[in-house]
C-alpha cells in the first residue's frame, strides 16, 4: 500500500489563503519596489536592440517551457489524495521532459538563429536552456509548497532570487555585457529559486521512470499544458510577428513598452495563480463557497488592478520619458494602450486558475482557443501600421475575446454572467472618471508644468479622483472586501 502524504485536514482555509496572499504580496512589492530599480537602471543602458534580441530568444525558450512539467506540478496540487509513487513517478516525467528541452534547444539553436537572421541568437539560445535542466529540481518541491499553501517561506526564496538577479543584472550592464545582463540573470534567478524551493522541502524522493497507473493524471495534466501552450501562442505572437516582420530595433520599443506595462501584473498573476488555485480545490466540492469566493477575488483584483493600470495610462507620454529617457519615446503608445486591456486579463486569470481548481481544464483549454483564433490575425494586420497597429489589435480586439471566455466560464461557477459584471463595473466607473481627471489635468492645468512635476502631480490627482470616488459610489463593497481580507 502506498504512504499517504496528506496533511489533516484544513479547519482554516480562509486563514491561509488571506495569509498566503499577504505574505506573496508583501514579498513581491519590496522586491518589485528595488527591481524596479534596478530594471529601469538596466533599460537605460541597454540598447533597444538588446531587448529585442532577448525577446526573440525568451520567445521560444518560453514555448517550450510550456512543456517543462507537462502539467504535473497541477496534479500533485490538485489531486485530494497524494502518493510516494506519484511524486516519485512525476520527478521522473520532469527529469525526461527537461533534460529532453535541454537537448532541443542546443541542437535547434543555429536555426531559430536563421530565422531571426540573428548570428547572436545561438549563444544566447544555449545559455538560456540550462534553464531547462535546472527546473528539472524546482517542480515538485514548489508544487508540495503550493498544496499545503505555504507562501510566506516561498515568498522569501522569491525575494531574495529576484534581488541577487537584478543586482547581477545590473553589474553586468554596467560593465557593457549587453544581452548577457539579461540572460545571466535569467539563468541565476531559476537556480536560486530551486536551491530554495529544495532547502524549504526535500521531498527525499528518487525519480520513478515506471509511469503505470497514471493515466488520469496525465490526462488533466495534458488539458493544463495544451491549454497554456495556445495561451502562449496568442500572448507572444505580438513578439514573434514583429521581430519578423519589423525587425529588432521596432521589436525592442514594444518589448519595454509591454513589459513596462506589465510589470505589475506579472508579479501579481502569479501571486494570484498560487493561491487561487490549490484554494479552490480544497473547496471544488462546494458550489456556493466557490461562487462567493471566486466574485469576492474578482472584485479584489478589479479593485487593484483597473486604477493601477489605467492610472499607468494616463500617465505613460511623462512616465516613458523621465523613467526610461528619450531614446524609449516609441514605447509610449504600447504602454498607454496595452496598461488599458490588463485587468481585464489579471481577471480572466483567476477565472482560469478557480477552472482549474474544480477540476474543468477542459473548459480552460476551449476557452484559451479564443484569443488565438481572433489575437493571431489582428497582430498580422496590425502590423501594417507598425508598432502601434499591433497595440490597437490588443486594445480592440482583446475585450472581446474576455466577454467569450468570461461568459463560457460563469456557468461552471453556479453564477449568473451579470453577477461577474456587478463585480467590475462600479470600479471601472471610478477608473474611467480617474482616468478623465488626469488626462484633463494633464492637458489643461498642468499644460506648461515641467515633465516630472506634471507625472507626480498627475499620480497624486489620480490617487485623489479613484479613493473619493470609490467612497462615494461603492464604498459597502470596498468594505466588504477590507472585512475579508482583515
Amino acid at each position: 500500500m502506498s504512504e499517504n502524504l496528506n496533511a489533516s485536514p484544513d479547519t482554516d482555509l480562509k486563514s491561509k489563503v488571506v495569509s498566503g496572499f499577504k505574505w506573496l504580496t508583501m514579498a513581491k512589492f519590496m522586491g518589485q519596489l528595488i527591481n524596479w530599480v534596478l530594471s529601469f537602471w538596466v533599460i537605460r543602458l541597454l540598447a533597444p536592440s538588446d531587448y529585442g534580441l532577448m525577446a526573440m530568444a525568451a520567445s521560444f525558450i518560453a514555448i517550450l517551457a510550456l512543456f517543462n512539467e507537462m502539467g504535473m506540478g497541477a496534479v500533485l496540487i490538485q489531486l485530494p489524495e497524494l502518493s510516494r509513487r506519484l511524486i516519485q513517478q512525476v520527478f521522473g516525467i520532469t527529469l525526461v521532459v527537461n533534460f529532453s528541452l535541454f537537448g532541443l534547444v542546443l541542437v535547434s539553436a543555429p536555426a531559430i538563429a536563421l530565422f531571426f537572421a540573428e548570428p547572436q541568437l545561438t549563444p544566447v539560445l544555449r545559455l538560456l536552456a540550462v534553464q531547462f535542466a535546472v527546473t528539472s529540481f524546482l517542480i515538485v518541491p514548489q508544487a508540495l509548497l503550493d498544496r499545503e499553501l505555504d507562501f510566506k517561506h516561498k515568498s522569501l526564496v522569491d525575494l531574495a532570487a529576484n534581488l541577487i538577479a537584478g543586482m547581477v543584472s545590473l553589474t553586468l550592464a554596467l560593465n557593457h555585457y549587453g544581452v548577457w545582463s539579461l540572460v545571466w540573470a535569467s539563468v541565476i534567478l531559476v537556480s536560486l529559486r530551486t536551491l530554495g524551493y529544495n532547502y524549504l522541502k526535500p521531498h527525499a524522493c528518487l525519480p520513478s521512470f515506471n509511469f503505470s497507473g497514471i493515466r488520469s493524471s496525465m490526462v488533466f495534466g495534458g488539458q493544463i499544458t495544451l491549454e497554456k501552450l495556445l495561451w502562449y501562442l496568442y500572448s507572444q505572437a505580438d513578439v514573434l510577428i514583429i521581430g519578423k516582420l519589423l525587425g529588432k530595433d521596432a521589436l525592442g520599443f514594444y518589448s519595454v513598452g509591454k513589459h513596462v506595462a506589465g510589470l505589475l501584473a506579472d508579479k501579481i498573476m502569479p501571486i494570484v495563480n498560487q493561491v487561487v488555485f490549490p484554494a479552490f480545490s480544497r473547496i471544488q466540492g462546494d458550489g456556493p463557497a466557490v461562487a462567493k469566493a471566486l466574485l469576492r477575488g474578482v472584485c479584489l483584483l478589479g479593485l487593484i488592478s483597473f486604477p493601477v493600470f489605467w492610472g499607468l495610462s494616463a500617465v505613460s507620454h511623462e512616465l516613458i520619458p523621465q523613467v526610461l529617457g528619450a531614446k524609449w519615446e516609441p514605447a509610449v503608445f504600447p504602454l498607454l494602450l496595452i496598461s488599458l486591456i490588463l485587468p481585464l486579463k489579471m481577471i480572466n486569470g483567476i477565472l482560469v486558475a478557480a477552472l482549474k481548481g474544480i477540476q474543468r481544464a477542459d473548459i480552460t483549454l476551449q476557452n484559451a482557443m479564443v484569443p488565438l483564433l481572433l489575437m493571431v490575425p489582428a497582430f498580422w494586420l496590425g502590423t501594417t501600421w507598425g508598432i502601434n497597429g499591433v497595440c490597437m489589435a490588443w486594445l480592440l480586439v482583446y475585450p472581446v475575446c474576455f466577454f467569450i471566455t468570461s461568459f463560457r466560464a460563469s456557468r461552471f461557477f453556479m453564477l449568473s454572467y451579470g453577477q461577474i459584471w456587478q463585480e467590475i463595473l462600479p470600479t471601472l466607473a471610478c477608473t474611467g472618471l480617474m482616468y478623465v481627471g488626469v488626462t484633463a489635468g494633464r492637458v489643461l492645468p498642468m499644460a506648461q508644468l515641467p515633465e516630472i512635476w506634471k507625472l507626480v502631480l498627475s499620480v497624486g490627482l489620480g490617487v485623489v479622483i479613484y479613493g473619493g470616488s470609490q467612497w462615494l459610489f461603492n464604498r459597502s463593497r470596498v468594505g466588504q472586501i477590507r472585512d475579508f481580507i482583515g
